[in-house]
């Protein structure tokens, strides 16, 4: 089964089988009576108390008690030959970590012990994070990088490229950059888009629902573009917030910038090498 977060239920899904041809063999019936087995499950994994019947065969009970460990019983139930139930009962990560769970034996009443079933549950802890892309371009429209070089001096624009890659929606959303004087509220001052059906939508910077991102430039006229007369980096930081918890992410853009320079050089050589020519 794929792996759930704490809090989050699985489905359970059980099949019982009876093997035996319908009907009967040397005169006696192949329907197998009082099947039952019991499942207790691991430490991580709850279920809620229940009961339900006839969910395999008529007369069957299935029982789900809620204690550490919880337990799934079946008990009372009845197969014809070469039929089989399956039933699935709900149950719910409570601790991370990578559960096995096996059964006690299938029996019947009169077909003796079965065998036992084995499945997995892997339950993870909730984690929030959060990516950083910052990139650099020459225009306001781009192209956008994570270096340029250009002559001095250079006008830089700026793309930021926030992720959600954790496990929980991210909300307060935040982007540090000194280097850009007066982006003291980017939630108002850089221009977002979602990607959506069809392409980008404008969006705005927070939240950030899981596996989301947003590509944010800024367009104000008195922030961009930002004159530069030297070569540099600037470090930007984002940051989101899931509940109480603070997560950050860093990440670099470099310009590389040069002068212009004239070389004037003259080279001699016939029919030009004497004084006049």
């Amino acid at each position: 089964a794929p792996a759930i977060l704490g809090g989050e239920t699985a489905s359970l899904t059980f099949t019982i089988t009876n093997p035996n041809p319908a009907g009967t063999l040397g005169g006696v019936s192949t329907d197998l009576v009082g099947i039952s087995v019991i499942d207790k499950l691991p430490d991580g994994v709850g279920v809620a108390a229940t009961s339900s019947a006839d969910v395999c065969g008529e007369g069957s009970v299935l029982t789900t008690t809620a204690s550490v460990p919880g337990t799934i019983a079946l008990t009372g139930g009845t197969l014809t030959g070469g039929t089989s139930c399956t039933f699935t009962v709900t149950v719910t990560g409570v601790t991370a970590g990578l559960w096995d769970n096996v059964t006690d034996a299938v029996t019947s009443t009169n077909g003796g012990d079965g065998n036992t079933a084995t499945s997995t549950l892997e339950v993870r802890e909730l984690t929030p994070r959060i990516a950083l892309r910052k990139q650099v371009s020459l225009f306001s429209t781009g192209p956008w990088l994570s270096a340029v070089s250009a002559p001095a001096p250079a006008d830089l624009y700026f793309r930021f490229i926030i992720e959600n890659t954790g496990d929980a929606e991210l909300t307060s959303i935040d982007i540090d950059d000194s280097f850009i004087t007066g982006l003291t509220n980017p939630s108002t001052q850089l221009v977002c888009q979602a990607e959506g059906p069809g392409g980008f939508l404008p969006s705005s910077l927070s939240p950030i629902p899981v596996y989301e991102y947003r590509v944010c430039t800024i367009l104000d006229p008195a922030l961009v573009p930002v004159v530069v007369t030297e070569g540099g980096t600037n470090t930007a930081t984002a940051s989101g917030s899931y509940q109480s918890t603070t997560v950050s992410d860093t990440d670099t853009a470099l310009w590389e910038l040069s002068e212009l320079t004239l070389v004037k050089s003259i080279s001699s050589g016939s029919p030009y090498d004497a004084v006049g020519d």
